[in-house]
C-alpha cells in the first residue's frame, strides 16, 4: 500500500529496466480518497542510475522512489521517502524459450510505448508482439482494409483473427478487434485478451493479457516511447527543438489505444475523413502539468489503428522538453514522452503526475 496526504493507493504492475538507464513502469492501480476513487491504469517513465551499492533513489513519475537492487537485479526492494509512503517487492520475470511458433507472454506492447506486460491492450490499438518462428518470412501490408492473413501467418485475439500490419519470425504487429473490452456495465471488472499466433496451421502457445476500454501511446521521434511526441505543427514540419511549440498554437499529436470511436470503422479499414471517428472516451492532455485544450480526439483519417489529438498549447512555466501527459478519463493514463516549448524564461523538464 501506499499513501500521501488524505488518499492511500493499493496498485500491481510490471517495470522494465533499459541499459540507458531508464525504466519504463506500468501500474493498475486502486484510489480511495482525494477526491477519487476506483482503478485506472498508468503508464510512465522513470531515470535511474545503478552505483555498486545497488541502493538509489529513482527520478521521475514514482515519486522518488528508494531501490535495492538484489543480487544480479533478480529483485528489488521498493521504499517510499519522506512525503510518499510506499512498500513494494520486484522479482525478475523469467525468460521463455522453445522451438516451432514461441509467442513470448510478456511480449505483447503498445505498439507506441513498448509499455510492460501488466499493461492492457484495447479496442482498435497497435499492439507489437515478439517471438519467434512467428512467420516465415516478412512481409507487410500494403492496402486497407488490412489482411488478416500475411504468408499464412494470422494472430487470433479470443479467436478473432486481428488485422495485420507488418509479419516477421520474431515480431508482427497487429490491430485489436473492436470487440476486445470488458463489459461496459462491469467496467472494473477483469476481461481478458488471448493471443496466439499461427504460421501456416502451425499455432503458438497462448498468452493472456488483460484488456481495458483504452491504453494509450504516445508515438515518439525515437521510436521507442521515451523522449519528444512525434508531434506535427499545423504545416507538418516536426514538434522538436529547433522548431519547438509556442503558446497559443494547435499542434497534432499522434497515438494509438486511445478505444472506441464514433461512427464505428470496420476491424483493420481505414478512418474515414468525413465523417470523422471521435474517440467515446474524453481524452485530455497536460503540457508541462498545465491543462491543454483538445479540439480533436478521434482517429486519423487514411489509418487504421492511428490517432490524431489536436491540441492548443496552454502558457507554461517552463520552456525546452516539457512533460507531455495524456488521459483517458477515469480508464488510463500516459506520461513517458514529452514535448519542446519555446518562449519562457526558465528552461527545466517538468515533473510528472500532474492529475493525480
Amino acid at each position: 500500500m501506499s499513501g500521501a496526504g488524505n488518499y492511500i493507493i493499493s496498485w500491481y504492475g510490471s517495470t522494465d529496466a533499459t541499459p540507458q538507464g531508464l525504466s519504463l513502469i506500468h501500474w493498475r492501480w486502486n484510489q480511495a480518497g482525494g477526491g477519487y476513487f476506483g482503478n485506472q491504469d498508468d503508464t510512465f517513465s522513470e531515470s535511474y542510475t545503478v552505483p555498486a551499492s545497488g541502493v538509489f533513489v529513482g527520478s521521475g513519475g514514482a515519486g522518488d522512489d528508494q531501490y535495492t537492487l538484489g543480487a544480479n537485479g533478480q529483485a528489488a526492494f521498493i521504499l517510499g521517502t519522506p512525503g510518499w509512503y510506499e512498500l513494494c517487492l520486484e522479482l525478475q520475470a523469467p525468460t521463455w524459450s522453445g522451438s516451432g511458433v514461441l509467442l513470448q507472454p510478456l511480449g505483447i506492447v503498445n505498439a507506441a510505448t513498448f509499455a510492460p506486460a501488466t499493461t492492457p491492450v484495447a479496442p482498435l490499438e497497435m499492439v507489437a508482439l515478439f517471438g519467434s518462428g512467428m512467420a516465415t518470412g516478412t512481409a507487410q501490408a500494403t492496402d486497407y482494409p488490412l489482411p488478416t492473413n500475411l504468408l499464412g501467418t494470422q494472430v487470433l485475439i479470443n479467436g478473432t483473427p486481428a488485422p495485420l500490419f507488418y509479419v516477421s519470425p520474431t515480431n508482427i504487429s497487429v490491430v485489436v478487434p473492436a470487440a476486445i473490452h470488458p463489459d461496459p456495465g462491469f467496467p472494473d471488472d477483469a476481461p481478458w485478451a488471448t493471443f496466439q499466433v499461427v504460421n501456416n496451421d502451425t499455432k503458438s502457445n497462448s498468452a493472456t493479457v488483460r484488456a481495458a476500454f483504452a491504453s494509450p501511446g504516445v508515438f515518439t521521434a525515437l521510436s521507442n516511447g521515451t523522449g519528444n511526441a512525434a508531434m506535427l505543427h499545423l504545416d507538418y514540419s516536426l514538434v522538436n527543438a529547433s522548431h519547438p511549440a509556442v503558446e497559443g498554437e494547435t499542434v497534432m499529436l499522434f497515438l494509438t489505444g486511445l478505444g472506441l470511436v464514433t461512427p464505428a470503422v470496420p476491424n483493420g479499414a481505414a478512418a474515414s475523413a468525413d465523417p470523422v471517428s471521435k474517440t467515446q472516451s474524453p481524452v485530455y492532455v497536460y503540457i508541462d502539468n498545465q491543462w491543454a485544450t483538445v479540439s480533436f480526439a478521434g482517429l486519423a483519417p487514411g489509418f487504421a489503428g492511428l490517432y490524431q489529438v489536436n491540441v492548443v498549447v496552454p502558457k507554461t512555466p517552463h520552456s525546452g522538453d516539457v512533460a507531455l501527459d495524456v488521459d483517458v478519463e477515469n480508464v488510463a493514463f500516459s506520461s513517458q514522452s514529452s514535448i519542446s516549448i519555446a518562449g519562457n524564461s526558465s528552461s527545466q523538464a517538468s515533473s510528472r503526475h500532474c492529475c493525480r
